[in-house]
């Protein structure tokens, strides 16, 4: 179930990565290590695994082999492998930096690693090849090492901007997914659903015809020609022509009361499956809640990181301002309850 409703966990990236601005003192490769660190805490953070007790009850509506799971896989791989690099990027500058002796190598090598997704971000018309050629170029000319990352900015902004307007369409795909898995919960439940609704229109009626029977008894001329035309009750021979008498109207409401009884003992029989079909309704609603919580937070997330490596090239001194949250991400934050920056 967890690989197709979202994000699998992303640990086996994350236990190898030391908390950088702690080994490192000050400079550059303090400055990279601090926004690896933050990165890799930050993903760490985020709760994207969906156990299986989460889905006990709607799991086997669920079908890997039918179109709208198999577009939701792939939406979700894709949007993965994205979050994915940003761990992946953020953990190699900080490899470029640490390995590398002077600030010249640290650019070539930043420039060589950013040349080899040339051909992921053409193809995907995020940079045409003369732009791409470009930005490469002006990485290379930088004589300081955040210089050089300042200049690629505008390669990481184009993924992972892409990303996150491109997180529409998954959500779009879920959406059609629980649509599907919606009608196949009824489609299971048909005949209880069925049977449900009958037994609270049957309780409707009687309980109208009830009031009916409570006012002729206030009345001063009781008239029961509304219960007659009601069709509630089954033995219309016991409904007098006439005015009722108190007797007769006690023998209509014992019928009544006898249909109760009746309704109530079917009803018990009903109870357990109507109960299993409400639990699985409501474990489909909070996991495509929680999915949708899920989604924006690692959109905050991403937008997040795009601006604090934005803040870290650019030469901000405090590295804790670097993630500092912003007016626009806040308002993102209110409408994701639960989510964690």
């Amino acid at each position: 179930m967890s690989k197709y409703i979202l994000m699998g966990c992303l640990a086996f990236m994350l236990g190898g990565c030391a908390s950088y601005n702690k080994k490192f003192k000050k400079g550059t490769v303090a400055n990279v290590g601090f926004f690896a660190d933050s990165t890799v805490t930050m993903m760490s953070n985020l709760n994207l695994q969906m156990g299986r007790k989460e889905t006990l009850l709607t799991r086997r509506f669920f079908s890997v082999d039918e179109p709208e799971e198999l577009r939701v896989i792939e939406l979700d791989d894709a949007f993965q492998s994205t979050i994915k690099g940003l761990v992946k990027y953020s953990i190699k500058i900080v490899n470029i930096a640490e390995s590398a002796s002077t600030e010249e190598e640290m650019i070539a090598k930043y420039a060589d690693y950013l040349t080899q997704y040339k051909e992921m971000l053409t193809e995907r018309d995020l940079f045409d090849a003369e732009s791409f050629d470009q930005t490469i170029e002006k990485v290379r000319e930088q004589e300081k090492f955040l210089d050089a990352l300042r200049a690629g900015q505008a390669l990481l902004n184009a993924v992972a901007m892409d990303a996150i307007l491109n997180v529409e369409e998954l959500i779009g795909a879920i959406d059609l997914l629980v649509e599907k898995v919606d009608l196949k919960i009824d489609e299971e439940y048909e005949e209880v659903i069925r049977y449900r609704k009958i037994l609270e229109d049957e309780k409707s009626e009687i309980l109208r015809a009830f009031a009916l029977i409570y006012a002729a008894y206030k009345a001063d001329e009781p008239e029961l020609s509304a219960l007659r035309e009601s069709g509630v009750i089954w033995m219309p021979e016991i409904i007098p022509e006439g005015t009722p008498t108190c007797e007769e109207l006690k023998i209509i409401g014992e019928h009544l009361e006898a249909r109760l009884e009746a309704m109530h003992r079917v009803s018990q029989e009903v109870e357990p499956d109507w109960n299993d079909y409400l639990a699985t309704q409501k474990e489909l609603r909070t996991v495509s809640n929680r999915i949708a919580i899920m989604i924006k937070q690692t959109q905050i997330m991403m937008l997040t990181w795009v601006r604090a490596h934005q803040k870290m090239a650019a030469g901000t001194v405090d590295p804790a301002d670097w993630f500092d949250i912003g007016e626009s991400t806040k308002n993102l934050l209110k409408a994701a309850p639960g989510a964690i920056l």
